[in-house]
């Protein structure tokens, strides 16, 4: 059925169908394949040491934000520096079951297998029943989507909200009811505060109702109004909280501006870049812009104005080189269709590598693609029937556009790429029953097409982040020679990088090889005199070592760089104390459980509890 004419059907048709089918067991052994492969999954990972978010990386900083939310404190006393609802997702779980990090991933997970099921009504609504199962397995066996359902990054639950939204709106298109458009515009708010390119979505919305919908003019005006109106609902709560924590009238998130620099400047190339230091812990990442930022204006700037100052700096790249700006954009456009998995945290072909799940029950998205392609080609005959899944996609593909490419951002994107790939299959699969072999050779003609364009070199790989991030996680799973080897590749291509010395550092200080751990400290002080964490790890092996002046001075150095370190506070207790410096000892110790220290922990013996960043 045409969605042009979904307005005009019964309120029993497709999109209530899995709420009221005969064949719910169907759909109950579709989620339990599902949720069997992810749990499966969930297993092989928990069981090794890469469970646990790594250290540096944006799922142990949201880690960090939901053990803040869950203790009352919310995301600090900034403006929010990254869309807020994951972060406050995160801390829900956290608060129900501290410390939250399996049931959260577990939750992720059900939202997954969930959405599978959304994912055939949708086939179902827009193709027909043979089509909904096929994007259905698809679906379930994705390994991209498996992939980040596990992680603590936003991909998972941004994907569930995609896929929910789309599902309401089909409903709501259907029945017509006043209170299905109303909770379509609560859960587009709601999806807003978790992913801002959703709101490109909107004119083609409003397209589609103004030449679809067989409402009268105001009517339509009137249901698409209320909807803006529950999305700046939304926003307000953000802006006017914004507002009262730090006075700054910012209305989601202050990352906006550096994000667009980041994929629209000089030397661009379409994915991420850390501009500055190639640091890649995004924090790092802000407050470098932030000081370039005050830099060139000469003067301290608020999280709006740093954030407009690289949207300006990026409109001035667009505006005075614009032949440039469009190779950048045909390039983007190109790796969003890619199939290479652009990583910026954990990367998923060394999980794939690790796990069976992911390497004999996962799909490639890689292979979906060019499925897909050919069945956003094919769709175009039904082009009115298909079209707001057209709008959907390629809306949120501009949004992509707008700033870079990169796996986990595309991944919410997967499932209308898996429906367009389902009618494919199906469609070929048709041709060939009916003998049409003319068509179908034509149609794998065309397939081979879409396979090369999907698998041509591109550029699109960053060994040196690559290495790292791949480090980072063997590091933490006490792998530290093949680690060191990581990081050794990332120095390769640039030897005087801070942040790669500082992991290559901290791998040798868990190895137990402290000697090669202080040279790396010390030639990242000389790259980075401000690196506080690299004074603190140093201070550590002074410890370690006995030399109590040195680990002093290292700590203090650290201090005076950054002074909210309880632990410094109270390693330099004990420093005091083998000194003979009591009152000292004392008052470090009161400025260790003043920032929050464990009061137990700062009377152990310290060297027993020496971690290292």
């Amino acid at each position: 059925m045409p969605v042009a004419q979904l307005d005009r059907a019964p309120a029993s048709g497709a999109g209530c169908r899995w709420f009221e089918s005969t064949q719910a067991h169907h759909f109950i052994y579709l989620f339990l394949l599902a949720l069997s492969v992810r749990l499966f999954y969930l297993y092989q990972v928990a069981k090794s040491p890469f469970f646990f978010p790594p250290l540096g990386l944006d799922p142990s900083l949201y880690h960090h934000w939901a053990e803040s939310i869950a203790k009352g404190k919310g995301m600090g006393q900034t403006v929010f520096q990254a869309m807020p609802l994951y972060p406050y997702f995160l801390g829900l779980v956290y608060k129900m079951a501290y410390p939250g990090i399996f049931w959260a991933k577990l939750i992720q997970l059900l939202l997954g297998a969930l959405s599978v099921l959304f994912v055939y009504e949708i086939g179902n609504s827009l193709f027909n029943p043979t089509v909904g199962w096929i994007a259905a397995l698809g679906q379930t066996f994705s390994g991209i989507s498996i992939f980040y359902e596990e992680l603590l990054v936003p991909a998972s639950l941004v994907s569930f909200l995609f896929v929910t939204l789309f599902l309401l709106l089909l409903r709501a298109i259907q029945r017509k009811h006043f209170l299905d458009w109303l909770w379509l515009g609560l859960f587009l708010g709601l999806t807003t505060l978790a992913n801002a390119g959703i709101l490109l979505f909107l004119p083609f919305l409003f397209l589609w109702m103004v030449l679809s919908f067989s409402w009268p003019f105001l009517k339509k005006c009137f249901v698409f109004g209320m909807l803006l109106l529950c999305i700046l609902l939304a926003i307000s709560v953000v802006f006017f909280r914004n507002l009262q924590v730090a006075h700054d009238p910012v209305f989601l998130a202050a990352h906006g501006g550096i994000n667009f620099y980041i994929g629209n400047h000089p030397g661009a190339t379409g994915r991420f870049q850390s501009l500055f230091s190639r640091h890649t812990n995004s924090e790092q990442l802000l407050q470098e812009s932030k000081e370039v930022a005050e830099k060139e204006a000469g003067r301290s700037l608020t999280a709006s104005e740093i954030s407009r100052f690289w949207f300006r700096k990026g409109f001035t790249f667009i505006r005075r080189e614009p032949v440039q700006y469009f190779r950048l954009l045909t390039k983007k456009l190109l790796l969003f269709w890619h199939g290479y998995e652009i990583p910026d945290v954990e990367d998923y072909y060394f999980f794939r590598s690790r796990f069976s799940v992911l390497r004999v029950l996962g799909i490639p998205f890689s292979w979906i693609i060019p499925l897909g392609l050919l069945g956003i080609f094919v769709g175009l005959r039904n082009f009115q029937k298909l079209s707001l899944l057209y709008g959907f996609l390629f809306s949120q593909m501009i949004a992509l556009l707008l700033v870079f490419i990169n796996s986990r951002y595309r991944a919410p994107l997967a499932f209308s790429v898996i429906l367009f790939a389902a009618s494919a299959i199906s469609w070929l699969f048709h041709l060939f029953l009916e003998k049409r072999y003319r068509t179908l050779l034509i149609a794998f003609f065309l397939l081979l097409h879409f396979i090369f364009l999907t698998q041509v070199d591109l550029g699109a790989t960053h060994q040196e982040l690559e290495s790292y991030n791949v480090g980072i996680a063997l590091d933490q799973a006490g792998e530290h020679e093949a680690a060191i080897r990581e990081f050794d590749k990332a120095l390769l291509v640039y030897p005087e990088d801070s942040t790669f010395l500082f992991a290559l550092g901290n791998a040798f200080f868990r190895k137990g090889d402290f000697v090669n751990a202080r040279r790396r400290y010390e030639e990242v002080l000389l790259h980075a005199p401000d690196h506080a964490d690299a004074y603190f790890n140093l201070g550590l092996i002074h410890f370690h070592e006995g030399e109590w002046d040195k680990a002093e001075e290292s700590f203090e150095k650290s201090i005076a760089l950054k002074a909210d370190q309880p632990d410094v506070y109270y390693l330099l207790s004990a420093i005091y104390r083998k000194k003979g410096l009591v009152e000292k000892a004392q008052e470090a110790k009161r400025h260790s459980v003043a920032l929050g220290a464990d009061p137990v922990m700062v009377e152990k013996d310290p060297e027993k509890t020496l971690f290292v960043r």
